[in-house]
């Protein structure tokens, strides 16, 4: 899910992706508690041997992003904590912690898009980037979960993945009926309106690393 800071806890999380040529689109949205100013980073795997390419887009427009998602699948986002900030932003296109690496060297080639948290009790998180992937044709979702610089080989996940493709998804995923025009109020360029979307879940105790969804060429 994220590279955490020691004192940092996250909540449930969604996750959406989307392939657009060579890049990847991506949302995140988590609830995150920080006591004091900290910022939380999602590693992404920029090609290691090209320009990282990564870009932050701005959700502000688009609050009820995965509550639509969700709600195309029956489901309902839980309500956010009481009092929670808002934040909307995130910077993207620099390295990984020395912390985090320590622990976690495969991802020294990798870079990150990282949100600030105020350290003022509860914050609503959600933000979205677009990168150049190493990945050819495939979906990356950030669901490695590292708190403090932490190696766990397991991790407790609380995580809805939403993706779009053009071709369908093994089983263990949910697709919509229809297009995603049919119930997304706007796209933000990052939903192709005229494809539907897909849902899984991951609940409990998972292996500690991202997922990555190939798809058919």
């Amino acid at each position: 899910m994220a590279v955490i800071p020691a004192g940092v806890e996250l909540g449930p999380a969604n996750l959406f992706a989307r392939l657009h040529g060579a890049h990847q689109l991506t949302v995140f949205q988590t609830f995150a508690y920080a006591r004091e100013p900290a910022t939380v980073c999602l590693p992404l795997p920029v090609p290691a041997d090209g320009e990282p390419a990564c870009r932050a887009i701005s959700m502000g427009s688009y609050p009820g992003f995965f509550a639509d998602l969700a709600g195309a699948f029956g489901a309902e986002e839980p309500p956010p904590p009481s009092s929670a900030r808002v934040d909307f932003h995130a910077a993207a296109d620099a390295p990984l912690p020395d912390g985090f690496l320590a622990a976690w060297s495969g991802y020294r080639s990798y870079h990150f898009a990282s949100f600030s948290l105020p350290g003022e009790g509860w914050s609503t998180v959600l933000v979205a980037f677009s990168f150049a992937s190493r990945f050819s044709g495939a979906l990356y979702f950030p669901t490695l979960h590292s708190a403090g610089g932490s190696g766990d080989a397991h991790t407790a996940q609380e995580t809805t993945l939403y993706a779009q493709s053009s071709h369908a998804l093994d089983d263990w995923w949910q697709r919509t009926p229809s297009e995603a025009r049919s119930f997304m109020s706007r796209s933000r360029g990052i939903v192709d309106a005229y494809r539907p979307c897909f849902r899984g879940q991951l609940s409990g105790t998972q292996p500690n690393g991202d997922r990555v969804v190939m798809l058919d060429q």
